[in-house]
């Protein structure tokens, strides 16, 4: 395959789903609530910047080894991560590739608390019964005004359309490259480990 199919295909299959799924999360108008209860990666983790609330267990943690793989941030992530967990934290996840346990994600503010290690649907239903509880009182249509505002808010630092476009047309120039293919068939061979 060539640059210019590789570069084409991936903009016409992978860009527009992975574009549409993000474009969803930022734009939904409803509070968005995450409950980690394990590893999350890549993409996945990449689409969690876009929640209003995350909650995990003891044993969750976050990778996004982007650029292990030689691809790069995803899903917003490059600006969604910044504003959640800072700068310094972010660029660590992002650049670096470093795994962040939940510890790390809250002290860093990219998750809301830590739930004592239970079973799964225990944790979830902990986890609902918090948010309710949270939002015992409040009228709901302030919360969704005060959701809106805050997207605003970040919207006027950094256009998350933009964003989602650049990170999207980025990625389909990198795999156009040949570089991620490379990686991964090296990591099939066991030629390449991640640090994980």
């Amino acid at each position: 395959m060539t640059v210019k199919t590789t570069r084409e295909a991936f903009t016409k299959g992978i860009v527009p789903v992975n574009t549409d799924v993000s474009n969803a999360l930022y734009t939904h108008s409803k509070i968005l609530v995450a409950a980690l209860n394990g590893p999350v990666m890549g993409i996945s983790a990449a689409f969690l910047g876009h929640f209003d609330f995350i909650y995990a267990l003891p044993s969750a943690w976050l990778s996004v080894p982007f650029t292990f793989l030689g691809i790069i941030a995803e899903a917003g992530s490059s600006v969604t991560f910044r504003n959640r967990m800072g700068a310094a934290k972010a660029n660590e996840v992002l650049i670096w590739g470093k795994k962040k346990d939940a510890q790390e994600l809250l002290d860093c503010g990219f998750i809301n608390k830590i739930f004592p290690e239970q079973p799964v649907p225990e944790f979830h239903a902990a986890v609902r019964k918090l948010v309710l509880a949270e939002m015992d009182g409040l009228e709901p249509t302030a919360l969704l005004g005060v959701k809106r505002l805050v997207k605003a808010g970040l919207n006027d630092q950094h256009s998350f359309d933009a964003v989602n476009m650049r990170e999207s047309y980025a990625q389909a120039d990198r795999f156009a490259s040949g570089v991620p293919s490379a990686r991964f068939e090296k990591i099939a061979r066991k030629e390449l480990r991640h640090k994980l």
